[in-house]
């Protein structure tokens, strides 16, 4: 990529340069065939003259271009941009008419006071190098809309290539009755985001949901295999799932971890914690309402006790975890009864002041994977 661009600047400077060559040439021709008979030296006379009228704005254009591509990026509005190519427009011109009577009184007159030469070229031609200065800042622009051009369609294209390497690993993707991992419809709504971004021309955020699927798409695959995982793995798959969530909800989602250090290399089933994360969007959030998760993990006496908190919108009247749960969260239960019989519990309740509150208790000892 930097080879790239060094390559491209290379041959912007050598294009520059071949560009004012071919004006001066041109300039000096016209001049050399309306005025041949008015001054000795031929035409390489008139060359010489019109290389010292021009080379100041031949040394001025790639920094009038690296400017227009600085306003362009860093200045939003347009009236703003306006004031501030007019600034440009008056520094460029007399940074112009400094060079030009530099190089005359260095070629031509130096007996003439430099100063002079500025005032001569100021009142003779200000209005000249006004428009030249505009036309160098129409083509730099030019070359913005190209460059953002060459980048979207290389967006567009990265992003074709991550869909297809996700759509592969969708189709490979077979979720575990027990386990729970990933439900449909959270797939439906990330491909529904990822869409949605790439409408908005958000291209850099749709490559990073996809990214952030395909990796915990990856990762999910790869603990089918095992029963226990670090709990420092399961909250990593987990900040991937809430990374996700994140983008599609933006500031209206906060998560709150609280991670006993001394609890990371506990050994707990995998994907334990994914469907009540998912429970919490699917039934626990409203429209609009700035969602609140803390996610807790403590050593207490032998057991790991962790609690999954949010401010939704709570647990219906007479809620049974038998009755009212669905498959997600019962089959929670039933892992947590075939690994741990009675030495583990789960349980679901209001929380202390809204939302929703669901604790886990597990015994830390060999029989969980340790």
């Amino acid at each position: 990529m930097l080879d790239k661009l060094i390559s491209e600047k290379r041959f912007l400077l050598i294009a520059n340069y071949i560009f004012w060559l071919l004006v001066i040439i041109i300039s000096s021709s016209q001049l050399y065939f309306n005025f041949k008979g008015q001054y000795v030296g031929g035409w390489f006379n008139f060359f010489w003259r019109q290389s010292i009228s021009w080379v100041g704005w031949a040394l001025l254009t790639p920094l009038i271009i690296k400017t227009v591509g600085i306003i362009h990026a860093k200045v939003q509005k347009r009236n703003h941009q306006a004031t501030i190519h007019g600034l440009s427009a008056v520094l460029f011109t007399l940074a112009y008419a400094f060079i030009l009577s530099v190089l005359s009184v260095i070629f031509f007159d130096p007996d003439t006071p430099l100063v002079e030469f500025i005032k001569s070229n100021l009142l003779r031609a200000t209005a000249t190098n006004l428009l030249v200065y505009a036309l160098i800042a129409v083509f730099g622009y030019t070359l913005v809309f190209y460059r953002q051009t060459k980048e979207d369609e290389a967006l567009k294209h990265e992003l074709d290539i991550k869909n297809r390497e996700l759509q592969k690993q969708v189709l490979d993707f077979k979720l575990s009755a027990l386990k729970m991992q990933i439900q449909p419809h959270f797939l439906f709504n990330s491909m529904h985001s990822i869409s949605s971004l790439i409408r908005k021309g958000m291209h850099n955020e749709a490559i990073e949901t996809i990214s952030l699927l395909s990796e915990l798409l990856r990762h999910t695959l790869n603990t089918q295999e095992h029963d226990f995982v670090k709990l420092s793995d399961e909250i990593a798959l987990l900040k991937k799932y809430l990374s996700i969530e994140k983008i599609r909800f933006g500031t209206n989602l906060n998560i709150n971890y609280n991670i006993q250090e001394s609890t990371r290399d506990v050994k707990v089933p995998s994907l334990i914690l994914q469907p009540i994360i998912e429970n919490i969007f699917k039934h626990g959030f409203k429209n609009n309402q700035k969602g609140e998760i803390g996610i807790s993990c403590l050593n207490g006496a032998e057991q790991l006790e962790i609690t999954v908190t949010d401010n939704g919108g709570g647990l219906p009247p007479n809620f049974s975890l038998e009755k009212n749960a669905g498959i997600g969260l019962n089959n929670i239960k039933n892992r947590l009864e075939n690994i741990y019989g009675n030495d583990a519990s789960f349980d679901i309740r209001l929380g202390s002041n809204e939302g929703t509150e669901v604790s886990i208790s597990l015994p830390i000892s060999p029989q969980n994977g340790q």
